[in-house]
């Protein structure tokens, strides 16, 4: 049996959609909701279906209404949702099919691309897919699980424990199943659409809490940091490519400095009357930057491009352009402030509770 389990607060505008959706699968299931603090909407849609609820008067928070709902479920296979993902059909029988050699499966995340910042939310996600894709495939384990979409057979919370109160409670639970050596795959079969954050003012708040989160966890878990940096780095450059560049100055910089001169010298060759003005006007440093961006960019565009192809998005050049050199660096200085306040463990405003 597959006891499916979604925590929700208060309501979901997409919940109805995805309860049709899994009871039409054909195979032994359940289903289970967590709700906390639900409004009557909530309530009148759970009373029409043949599902199992837990109704929190108040706030309780996401780890707690999981593991409540693991408490409850009778499946040995598990999977988690979150209330504002869309799932593609069909679902539960690929879960089902895929978990025969493995314990832990991650699941393919698409955004629905509405507006600029579903747009950006397109090319964050394909970034987390072919982290999940290529940690699984290295290493036959998974790693920074996103808790939107996972399924796991229940006796990993034998070897694992059940989730922890922490801000990025799957974060925590996937490092301890590494740890574990808990088998695990990354599929891509299975697709769950996001939707992405309405205004900024959301948008910020939920990214600064996820870098709180990782924080948190960095704080915590330190000696796996510092057990597998190699991890860690390839996890950061996957997550946020804008950073190479800087990474390729600091590794190649007498490298690229040499290929700055010889381009120098064959442009003065053909245009000696500038000799004395383009030195200046760019200087050579400035170059080196542009050059170590321009390969970076071009690098990661022809990878998002292959694995867009392999994942089902769509990519476009433009936006590309400024997913990498706007939107990242705003999501950066963000995210790293809110995971000095959880390194810090430096209280925060969030709308969330642990």
């Amino acid at each position: 049996m597959i006891s499916v389990i979604i925590p929700v607060y208060k309501d979901s505008l997409v919940l109805e959609e995805n309860l049709r959706k899994l009871l039409k699968e054909p195979v032994d299931k359940e289903i289970i909701i967590v709700a906390d603090e639900p409004t009557p909407h909530l309530r009148k849609i759970l009373k029409k279906k043949k599902i199992k609820t837990i109704f929190n008067s108040k706030r309780v928070g996401k780890a707690r209404a999981l593991n409540m709902g693991i408490k409850m479920a009778k499946g040995d296979i598990l999977v988690f949702l979150d209330a504002d993902v869309r799932i593609q059909t069909p679902f539960l029988s690929i879960i089902q099919e895929e978990m025969r050699d493995v314990e832990i499966i991650d699941m393919k995340k698409l955004g629905e691309e509405d507006g600029f910042l579903g747009k950006m939310l397109k090319y964050e996600l394909l970034g987390m897919n072919i982290y999940g894709y290529l940690f699984s495939k290295m290493l036959g384990r998974c790693l920074g699980i996103m808790g939107s979409g996972v399924a796991l057979r229940k006796s990993v919370l034998r070897k694992v424990g059940k989730f922890r109160r922490y801000v990025a409670e799957d974060l925590d639970f996937s490092l301890r199943a590494f740890v574990k050596k808990i088998r695990g795959k990354f599929c891509s079969d299975v697709c769950l659409r996001l939707i992405p954050k309405k205004d900024f003012r959301s948008w910020l708040k939920q990214r600064r809490r996820w870098g709180y989160g990782c924080g948190e966890w960095a704080r915590d878990h330190w000696d796996f940091v510092k057990r597998y940096p190699h991890l860690i780095m390839l996890a950061s450059f996957l997550l946020f490519p804008f950073l190479v560049p800087f990474f390729l100055l600091q590794i190649f910089s007498p490298t690229i400095t040499k290929l700055v001169h010889m381009s120098l010298l064959m442009f003065l060759l053909h245009f000696p009357t500038l000799a004395p003005v383009f030195p200046v006007a760019l200087g050579i440093s400035f170059i080196k930057s542009l050059i170590s961006a321009i390969i970076s960019f071009l690098s990661f565009s022809l990878l998002y491009w292959i694995f867009g192809k392999k994942f089902g998005t769509n990519f476009n050049l433009a936006e590309f352009f400024v997913y990498f050199f706007l939107y990242q660096p705003v999501y950066f200085l963000v995210f790293l402030n809110g995971m000095y306040n959880g390194l810090r463990k430096k209280p925060m405003k969030m709308d969330w509770v642990v």
